[in-house]
């Protein structure tokens, strides 16, 4: 019996390790299976060579199990069970001796929890406890790749939009260095074996040669600088060929790269980029693909019902409500909730249910505070277009709003533009409709103008809003 892995374990631990265990075994938050604790103490006085003659798995067995005839499946899966502890007592204790890879772990769980200012905080302290060190081992430098990458691609994407964060390129730079430490102690150590050996060993190809992450890597490295439509659809096609035999999370990696460039050729206007988004947002739901660290940013939890609002996705929309309003950033949950609930009852044409949960609602964030703005208007705008009688209320309520967006610190500035634009341009719409006119000339105008227009927010709602009211004019 001693020849199972459990007893080959068990004999590698020091006496202060095994009497630890002890101790592991009996506290709840370590181990719920008491009988473990039971076996531990059956054969403790064996440590460490487990050797005694009358020792087999019937007599332990019967020590543990009084009364109870034999069962040999039962007995091999309290092995089993004991051995896993074993392995997770001995994880636990290489952790806590591993102090600066501890920290690193607690930082991960500061960031999956969703306070950016404590996980910041914290790392940024560690990375400075590890720079300052004198003497720096290969392992610090590995650290410090995974610390600057974690402050780069954690769910906040701040860091990733400011020039003077530089987070990404220290993760780079660390990680040159580590590669070249551990490239060149092995090429050095692989010239002794060969002067040892007096041979160069062949080493036999890999059964798989091509790495795709590699490959879709490269693909996109190698892309020109005016990349355009062809590229993308090559990428794409490549990433949904070989999607399948990709680690997730290079499955979510590139997906995120193809809604990047459908948002860049978009803006181009190559591509219809709400359908093309919308293609990927489904994919990505489907596949579950969406969460970063198991949190969804408050940015894409917006862009996400944008889209389906644009294609009256009420069936996708309200099943991504229901199963990612929870995941948002901690800071943005709350607001994300309730804006997301306006949206969709927008979507589902319920616009006085809408309004009541805008109004219901004290908004704190810049970004769903302004969006809760374009939900607002764009619902009263539904129910001006039955009633022209909110005509006047309507145009107030606009004015009001542009003035609140004016006057408020909590949004940028190009954000305020662009919420600017939109308010003055449903003004007009909303004026163009309370004031028809024989003359398509005004209409014809209003459409060359918002089509010209740079983009800002509602942009492409405006145009469906015009194009639907004046579609005997617009499209004869």
């Amino acid at each position: 019996m001693k020849q199972t892995k459990v007893f080959q374990l068990i004999q590698l631990l020091s006496e202060k390790e095994w009497k630890a265990l002890k101790k592991w075994l009996d506290s709840p938050w370590a181990n719920t299976n008491k009988t473990l604790l039971q076996l531990y103490i059956v054969i403790e006085k064996g440590f460490p060579h487990f050797d005694h003659p009358k020792w087999s798995k019937e007599s332990i067995y019967a020590k543990i199990y009084a009364q109870k005839a034999y069962n040999n499946k039962v007995f091999n899966n309290l092995l089993s069970n004991f051995y896993q502890q074993v392995k997770k007592f001995l994880i636990h204790q290489k952790i806590e001796q591993a102090e600066e890879l501890s920290d690193y772990f607690f930082t991960s769980e500061l960031m999956e929890r969703g306070d950016n200012h404590f996980f910041e905080s914290t790392t940024y302290q560690l990375i400075e406890q590890l720079e300052t060190k004198p003497i720096k081992a290969t392992k610090d430098y590995y650290l410090l790749t995974q610390l600057y990458s974690q402050l780069y691609y954690q769910p906040n994407a701040s860091l990733r939009v400011k020039p003077e964060s530089m987070v990404l390129e220290k993760a780079n730079q660390y990680l040159t260095i580590y590669h070249q430490l551990t490239h060149l102690r092995q090429q050095h150590d692989l010239k002794i074996r060969s002067a040892m050996l007096k041979q160069t060993p062949l080493l036999p190809p890999l059964e798989h040669p091509v790495i795709l992450p590699i490959e879709l890597l490269q693909n996109r490295i190698n892309r020109p600088e005016e990349w355009g439509l062809n590229h993308y659809l090559n990428f794409k096609i490549l990433y949904h060929q070989y999607f399948n035999e990709l680690p997730k999370s290079y499955q979510q990696y590139f997906l995120f790269c193809c809604i990047n460039d459908s948002v860049i050729l978009s803006n181009a206007k190559a591509i219809d980029g709400i359908k093309e988004l919308f293609e990927h947002y489904q994919f990505g739901f489907k596949h579950n693909l969406l969460l970063q660290y198991g949190q969804l940013t408050g940015i894409s939890f917006n862009n996400i019902i944008v889209t389906a609002s644009h294609l009256e996705a009420s069936a996708f929309a309200n099943n991504f409500f229901d199963e990612y309003h929870t995941k948002v950033e901690a800071p943005l949950k709350s607001d994300a909730y309730y804006w997301g609930k306006a949206a969709i009852n927008c979507i589902d044409k319920r616009y006085e249910a809408a309004i009541d949960t805008i109004q219901s609602y004290s908004f704190s964030t810049e970004l769903f505070k302004i969006q809760a703005i374009g939900v607002h208007l764009k619902a009263e705008f539904e129910l001006f277009l039955k009633d022209n009688s909110k005509y006047d209320y309507l145009f107030s309520l606009c004015l009001a709003k542009e003035k609140a967006v004016q006057r408020s610190k909590i949004y940028s500035k190009a954000r305020r533009i662009n919420y600017i634009r939109f308010i003055q341009y449903l003004r007009r719409l909303i004026t163009l409709v309370e004031n028809p006119t024989n003359s398509t000339a005004p209409i014809i105008s209003f459409l060359n103008e918002l089509t010209q227009a740079q983009n800002f927010f509602g942009k492409r709602w405006l145009l469906e809003k015009l194009n639907s009211l004046y579609s005997n004019i617009i499209l004869p």
